[in-house]
């Protein structure tokens, strides 16, 4: 939870309610105490209790403080994912109702209509703190880090998504929007949307790799994200869930109509929710005068 200042909560066994913990310093958080407190099994009787209570709680503490003049979100953003970081991975969800205009990375009201008559929008769609969000977004890629983001500013409330956007297309999480958000008009979706990213199944610090057999070559790939990309037939994400969607354009170089069938495997590198790394293999051939026209269903080993 966040405002002008960084509130964590800690769970230990036996206590009745999570305890609450505040950081005032937003130019460089930190968790205040370790990650077995702060991060904790949802279903574990132990903490069960105390996560309950927390959820009843959290709406009266977010009225009885209002929308904020002051929003810390990008200093949350870096103390999430390096804490998530620090337990191997994992999948940081953020809620935004307003700008994060205070703390490390800091954003700016740039909602100027002049702006969008300039061209390319003035500007309007760069990332603002363009080196503190490629450094989280890296630091993300290489711990394993995915992070979704979910922005429900009220009807005249900015919010910058061109930023706020930036490290969920590089990490493979989800990105909503409901401008003008109404809770009698929008709450329903924003259920339906975050207990699907939550629930949905998805694999973590993924290593994707296309090969194809002689005569063939990948030319360029093409995703539903930014992904890592380290040659045209392989790129890294920190998760694909089951809603992603990537596609692949094969080009040949040589004669392939001497050849009875073309073949083409997947292999993909993951780790689990349970955290236990998986390596599949995935097989399809064509026939070569059939290659082009013929959507082929995969099957697996």
């Amino acid at each position: 939870l966040f405002d002008h200042a960084l509130h964590f909560f800690a769970f230990y066994p036996g206590l009745d309610c999570a305890r609450q913990i505040t950081v005032s310093d937003t130019e460089d958080p930190f968790a205040p105490c370790g990650a077995d407190a702060l991060l904790v099994d949802a279903e574990d009787p132990a903490y069960r209790n105390q996560i309950d209570t927390l959820l009843d709680e959290l709406p009266g503490l977010l009225c009885a403080e209002g929308l904020a003049e002051q929003a810390a979100g990008c200093a949350a953003l870096k103390a999430a994912t390096e804490l998530v970081g620090s337990r191997g991975g994992g999948h940081v969800v953020m809620f935004h109702a307003s700008l994060p205009n205070s703390g490390i990375g800091a954003l700016r009201h740039r909602d100027d209509i002049k702006l969008a008559a300039e061209p390319e929008g003035g500007g309007l769609f760069n990332v603002q703190q363009p080196t503190f969000i490629e450094e989280i977004g890296n630091d993300c890629l290489a711990r394993g880090v995915a992070v979704s983001v979910f922005c429900a500013p009220a009807t005249g409330i900015y919010i910058d998504m061109a930023t706020l956007s930036r490290i969920p297309r590089r990490t493979g999480g989800e990105i909503c929007f409901y401008p003008g958000f109404d809770p009698s008009r929008d709450g329903e979706r924003l259920h339906y949307d975050l207990s699907r990213t939550v629930v949905q199944s998805s694999v973590y610090s993924v290593m994707f790799k296309l090969r194809v057999s002689k005569g063939l070559a990948v030319d360029s790939m093409h995703a539903t994200w930014d992904p890592e990309v380290i040659d045209p037939s392989t790129f890294a994400v920190s998760r694909m869930s089951v809603d992603a969607t990537v596609d692949f354009s094969l080009v040949h170089g040589e004669r392939i109509e001497g050849q009875k069938n073309a073949y083409m495997q997947v292999a993909c590198l993951y780790t689990s929710k349970k955290r236990q790394k998986t390596d599949p293999c995935a097989h399809a051939a064509a026939a070569c005068d059939l290659i082009v026209e013929q959507c082929l269903p995969i099957h697996r080993d």
